[in-house]
């Protein structure tokens, strides 16, 4: 049972990877749509996300593994006491523990926005990330990867939200969604992810496709207990169409 959506268990493989992925056309067809109707319903929310290149890298390595309320407050406590960036690379290690004690990993955490901040004063002059908006895509990547605790996903959020980067971050909910689409394979790495979106995604789509999936699976879409008949994208899921949920009493 999805909601109140009850299954008949006949599988329908045209929404499947196997379908829609073989043929890019179909694909981004199906990506179109999707959009389309996910932006008429969350409008693009920002989730907190900051303009500023070096707030977005202190911002994302708080937020690992973190609920987002609890991440955004102790975010903006950071800012607060160490702002401008420049002074928190004369804070003690053991005051910024304390401000990141209620995120868990607080020393891990707290050492690596302390070694960025060295990095980015000594090869900028300043604890800024700014510089990187004059940089070639694969060059602000691969300088943001080589950061203390920033991987792939995390150097492509600093460059969707902050740098103007046209570039899709595959976190989990984002990935969970496409896959259902057949947009995805069922059995994808996040490098396999990473690849497809870069290859197939319409121009200018990512960072409104990104926000509002991410809309859509915390308020929908969720991993176990999606909402199928709240979700106005269902009609083309592959969790529902392989399925063929159909409403109680049809």
């Amino acid at each position: 049972m999805c909601g109140n959506l009850t299954v008949k268990t006949e599988k329908n493989t045209r929404c499947s990877w196997n379908f829609v992925g073989k043929n890019k056309g179909l694909w981004c067809r199906y990506v179109r749509w999707v959009d389309r109707r996910l932006e008429n319903v969350y409008h693009s929310p920002l989730h907190g996300n900051y303009k500023n290149p070096t707030d977005e890298i202190f911002y994302i390595i708080l937020s690992k593994k973190t609920p987002p309320d609890r991440y955004r407050r102790v975010f903006k406590e950071l800012r607060r006491e160490c702002g401008p960036w420049d002074k928190i690379r004369h804070i003690s290690q053991n005051r910024i523990v304390q401000i990141l004690y209620p995120l868990g990993i607080s020393v891990t955490r707290a050492q690596q926005i302390q070694e960025i901040a060295d990095k980015l004063y000594e090869d900028f002059g300043r604890v800024t990330l700014s510089p990187l908006k004059r940089y070639e895509e694969s060059d602000a990547k691969s300088y943001l990867k080589g950061l203390p605790g920033v991987g792939e996903k995390s150097a492509r959020c600093v460059m969707m939200y902050s740098l103007g980067f046209d570039i899709s971050p595959m976190d989990t909910h984002a990935t969970r969604i496409l896959r259902r689409f057949g947009l995805l394979p069922e059995k994808v790495t996040s490098a396999l992810a990473h690849s497809i979106m870069d290859e197939r995604l319409p121009k200018g789509m990512a960072l409104r496709l990104h926000v509002n999936l991410i809309a859509h699976g915390r308020n929908t879409c969720s991993s176990r207990k999606p909402d199928c008949e709240e979700c106005v994208i269902h009609s083309r899921c592959c969790k529902v169409a392989k399925l063929l949920y159909v409403k109680k009493g049809d």
